[in-house]
């Protein structure tokens, strides 16, 4: 399961998990919170608290495209640590660029012609 407190956050994070192929047995918690005294514009980690389970947060402040591609990019590193994998930030700042675009071009689609899926 995915949670956010945002609907469009647990759109993006969905999308991501589907094209990333994160396993759905995988709980992410995405949690918006003040980050600017940490200098960063999200992270996750392994929520210790469940088994198969991480939480994402974001800097609370980042302007919609910013938090999009932010979500995008820790969930690159989720498939990493699901894999097993250290993060790698070359990785993950690659696709988060590759999975905003796709997932603006499925959210326009939706938009557009009303449906949900491809």
């Amino acid at each position: 399961m995915i949670y956010a407190n945002r609907p469009i956050l647990l759109d993006i994070a969905a999308f991501c998990r589907d094209r990333l192929h994160i396993p759905i047995d995988i709980n992410i918690n995405i949690h918006e919170c003040c980050l600017k005294e940490d200098s960063v514009m999200g992270w996750c980690y392994d929520d210790y608290d469940e088994e198969h389970g991480y939480d994402i947060e974001l800097e609370v402040t980042l302007d919609p495209v910013d938090a999009a591609e932010t979500l995008c990019h820790e969930m690159v590193h989720i498939k990493q640590f699901s894999e097993g994998k250290d993060a790698d930030e070359e990785e993950a700042e690659k696709l988060e660029t590759i999975l905003y675009k796709e997932w603006r071009e499925y959210d326009e689609k939706i938009i557009t012609y009303g449906y949900v899926g491809c």
